[in-house]
């Protein structure tokens, strides 16, 4: 909201809208409007909240005053940064201060999550990425979930080998995550199955150490990539205003007017993959 609080409204099966129970809202206009509540987030947070971030269950909320953050709701896999696997925000007593801001051993200057993991990226120019790891979507080399026991977070949780280059957003989707230079050469490692990579083929990368740093592979677009954003199993690039799309396309999710798969072919990239046709 303009003053800095947070209302969130839909499925509450884990907490994930921060009130404490686990009673869904927005179902009826009653529950919508001034009778739905503002999250309280506790003094680090509340009033200050600049972002909200969304993943599969859980929610994150950032403030640039402190570069501190805090998430809640599902934390089966340590997506909360907590060192456990509790859920929070689904009991009284749970949110305000006793919900902990997370601990990267760093401030964030920006913090994304999807799926059931997140990261961000720190004032000190690098990044770190916590929760599931199964796919290798942490770019750690290796297939470990991180932040689900005690003394995985802060200073021990490693920073990302993304290889060289100033490091702009870090981008997350469902099981893959993607890094964007400040010369807007972007980065992707994690699930590859529908090719939402960009490599040109179907190989998930991060779960061995040789996946990243020198070895991570630009996306190829043939034009200048101002923007990335991730979904569950394809992105999209805003390119000098237009847009390309990759990745999974069983729903026509890439807007080509069809349901072929595009990134998991080395000739399906560059060139050949067509703009997204909006009518403008």
């Amino acid at each position: 909201m303009t003053n800095g609080n947070v209302k969130c409204w839909g499925r509450n099966d884990y907490g994930q809208l921060g009130y404490g129970d686990k009673v869904a809202r927005g179902a009826s206009l009653s529950q919508m409007g001034t009778s739905l509540p503002f999250v309280d987030l506790g003094s680090a947070l509340n009033g200050k909240v600049q972002k909200i971030t969304l993943g599969l269950d859980f929610t994150c909320a950032w403030t640039a005053v402190s570069y501190t953050f805090k998430c809640w709701g599902k934390n089966l896999l340590g997506q909360l940064g907590q060192g456990d696997t509790k859920a929070r925000g689904d009991d009284a007593f749970e949110m305000g201060d006793a919900l902990l801001a997370v601990s990267l051993g760093t401030p964030a200057l920006d913090v994304n999550v999807g799926g059931e993991h997140g990261c961000a990226r720190l004032t000190d120019g690098t990044a770190k990425c916590w929760g599931a790891n199964a796919l290798g979507q942490l770019g750690l080399g290796d297939a470990v979930p991180r932040g689900t026991t005690s003394g995985q977070m802060g200073t021990s949780l490693p920073v990302i080998n993304y290889g060289s280059g100033m490091l702009g957003p870090v981008l997350v989707g469902g099981a893959q995550t993607c890094v964007q230079l400040l010369t807007l050469e972007v980065r992707c490692w994690g699930n590859n199955d529908f090719g939402q990579l960009g490599r040109g083929d179907a190989v998930s990368r991060g779960m061995v150490p040789a996946d990243m740093g020198a070895n991570l592979v630009n996306i190829n677009l043939a034009a200048t990539i101002d923007k990335v954003v991730m979904g569950n199993t394809h992105a999209c690039a805003l390119l000098a205003g237009k847009v390309k799309c990759w990745g999974d396309n069983r729903s026509g999710q890439l807007g080509l007017g069809d349901t072929v798969i595009r990134g998991d072919n080395p000739s399906e990239m560059g060139l050949s993959l067509a703009y997204v046709d909006v009518g403008l």
